[in-house]
């Protein structure tokens, strides 16, 4: 970009920053999607339904 080479350092430390915010962005739709779905479900089961967690 600036007309010089980079370095073997250089180019490892942008790949691992690289990965790190791609790990975080997956884990933050992971986490948003799962409560997400989770309040969709919870606002359509019915009020009587029996669940693992009332029935052991």
């Amino acid at each position: 970009m600036l007309g010089q080479p980079a370095s073997l350092a250089q180019c490892a430390a942008s790949s691992a920053f690289l990965v790190a915010v791609g790990e975080a962005g997956d884990w933050l739709r992971r986490r948003w999607r799962a409560g997400w779905l989770s309040g969709i479900a919870a606002r359509h089961q019915p009020p009587d339904a029996k669940t693992p967690t009332t029935d052991p």
